[in-house]
């Protein structure tokens, strides 16, 4: 373990994921800060000290953005976590998961890791289109007629600087990024408004018998198989891809353990539903990050975002850095997870990585995907054998 300016870096590599759904699930459901922001933290540090790796920690994707398309309550989600939190640890403490694992092909797993890069490119661009909250700029740059968000230009600037400073590290990119990105919004006219230090009082949130129901069908089935494609099974390739031997405690068991003992802490306390997802280790990795002193760095952060500014945590989050600075940081975790597919081999394989990712992507469920591949692995091994399991796990 050791801290540089590439730990430091990677620390903050994986905020285009992290800061923008957390202050989602804060601002339209209602879910405290500090207990978002401490949950995130004391997962993180965890996650460190046992994998020993910049282990990432990332709210779940579909589960989060179900509840914040329904605007449901912290009463449902905390059900919801508390029911896919059991579901994790029963998935890892009865092996359940490695046998899962076994009959999911390579291919289909480099389909997951492709249509993840491609889902992370379309909220890059999402959030660079968006209004970027400074009142002191343009909304738009119009040049020969055609007009431009202004967002547009400043992710773009924010990625080739990212990428200046990775090409030479001469600086934590990220880190660099996102402190200018701050004074951006300070130069610009965000509207962060006065600062209340302090933490939110956390309390147990004892879901109503009624919010079992939903928090089972609108939230934990529609996440699960993503849970188990990308926070598992990807994630533990993804591991080995990046660290060899070094990931040996990065097993399906262990990330499955970690996940569900996770998700039942916070879920008593109707915090963020948390996962270890391939792309935060990408975004981690990409950005510098070499051992668990990362992840302890980003979970002292969040910790202390919590604890101090528990009361103004959304306020710093949401207005401090305009949306397209960390949509910046998300294009580039999104290019270089796209890239995990090149370790495919033979027509066979990228032809169910194709089908994976392209299905997950038109019906933007990553579950349909992993079933469709699968499927169509196994049909073309049943009918040419010999040239199907080339490319078995």
């Amino acid at each position: 373990m050791r801290l540089d300016r590439h730990e430091l870096s990677g620390a903050f590599g994986d905020s285009g994921i992290l800061f923008p759904l957390a202050a989602s699930l804060i601002a339209v459901n209602g879910l405290s800060p500090t207990t978002v922001f401490i949950g995130a933290g004391i997962f993180y540090i965890a996650a460190a000290l046992y994998f020993r790796l910049p282990m990432p920690v990332q709210p779940l994707k579909a589960f989060s953005a179900i509840a914040i398309a329904y605007a449901l309550s912290p009463s449902v989600i905390a059900a919801g976590t508390l029911i896919l939190g059991a579901a994790y640890f029963l998935l890892g403490a009865t092996g359940l998961i490695r046998v899962v694992g076994r009959y999911v092909p390579f291919a289909v797993v480099k389909g997951i890791q492709l249509s993840l890069g491609i889902t992370l490119l379309q909220g890059a661009w999402a959030l660079a289109r968006r209004p970027q909250g400074l009142a002191s700029l343009p909304s738009g740059v119009t040049a020969g007629g055609t007009s431009a968000p202004i967002g547009l230009f400043i992710a773009a600037g924010a990625l080739a600087l990212a990428l200046i400073l990775l090409r030479w590290r001469f600086a934590p990119a990220s880190l660099v990024v996102l402190s200018l990105g701050a004074l951006l919004g300070a130069l610009g006219g965000s509207d962060v408004g006065p600062l209340r230090l302090g933490p939110v009082p956390i309390a147990p949130t004892i879901p109503a018998a009624g919010d079992w129901w939903p928090a089972l069908t609108l939230l934990a089935i529609p996440q699960l198989p993503l849970s188990i494609g990308n926070a598992m099974i990807s994630m533990q390739d993804v591991a080995r891809s990046y660290f060899g031997e070094g990931a040996r405690r990065a097993t399906l068991t262990g990330i499955a353990r970690s996940m569900g003992l996770a998700n039942l802490a916070v879920g008593v306390f109707a915090g963020m539903p948390m996962c270890h997802g391939a792309g935060g280790l990408t975004a981690h990795h990409r950005f510098g990050a070499r051992t668990a002193a990362a992840t302890l760095v980003i979970g002292a952060t969040c910790i202390g975002l919590g604890l101090v500014f528990g009361q103004s945590a959304l306020q710093i989050v949401t207005r401090g850095v305009p949306p397209a600075v960390l949509g910046a940081l998300l294009a580039y975790v999104g290019w270089e997870h796209v890239q995990l597919v090149r370790a495919l081999r033979g027509m066979l394989g990228w032809a169910t990585c194709a089908v994976v990712a392209a299905l997950a992507t038109a019906s933007g469920n990553l579950g349909v995907g992993v079933i469709a591949g699968i499927a169509f692995w196994y049909g073309a091994l049943s009918v040419v054998p010999s040239r199907a399991g080339s490319n078995a796990r």
